[in-house]
């Protein structure tokens, strides 16, 4: 079974291939005040609509990245 790693805020679910890119999304947003979830799914049962980018881009914030 695939596993993906969702990172859920506000209401963009955020997806991704491994454990350790969902939980360095996960404290970027938590060190932004975001309240941010990391929820494990198999990739079966993972909405069709989680996204795979999004962020502060998505809520009108500017980018963060180097």
């Amino acid at each position: 079974m695939i596993t993906d790693w969702i990172v859920r805020w506000r209401t963009l679910d955020e997806r991704f291939a491994s454990a350790s890119e969902a939980l360095d999304r996960w404290e970027r947003l938590d060190a932004l005040g975001r309240e941010p979830e990391l929820l494990e799914a198999s990739a079966e049962g993972a909405a069709p609509a989680a996204r795979e980018v999004g962020g502060e881009e998505a809520a009108g914030e500017p980018s963060r990245q180097p």
